[in-house]
């Protein structure tokens, strides 16, 4: 349950303790599921503000989840975005976003052309 996700974060923040890139990805995966890829996104930046690095796992999930919703465009900025800051987009990355994009009949050549 997302809400219970996001308590949970708040919670940890509430008594000073600092979540990991895992706690986050916890959340994340929890907005996915819930469909609700704005807050996934908006996830994955906060951690930035709060200088929590995002792991490939955590940036995996948030752009299969504005992909399965999609916000193709959403998820190309964050693969570009990666190849600039954060983790350095892997393989993975790039198969879940063309997975996602072909099950959705998505842009996928656009994935392709970041690896160009």
């Amino acid at each position: 349950d997302w809400m219970r996700t996001l308590l949970l974060l708040r919670d940890l923040l509430s008594h000073r303790l600092a979540p990991s890139a895992i706690t986050y990805t916890a959340v994340v995966d929890a907005y996915s599921a819930a469909q609700l890829w704005e807050s996934a996104l908006a996830q994955l930046r906060a951690m930035q503000v709060v200088v929590v690095k995002p792991d490939s796992v955590c940036c995996k999930a948030v752009i299969a989840s504005c992909a399965q919703m999609g916000q193709w465009p959403s998820a190309l900025n964050i693969l570009h975005s990666l190849t600039n800051s954060g983790p350095a987009p892997d393989i993975t990355m790039f198969n879940t976003a063309i997975s996602t994009f072909a099950d959705s009949e998505g842009p996928w050549q656009a994935v392709l052309q970041l690896l160009a």
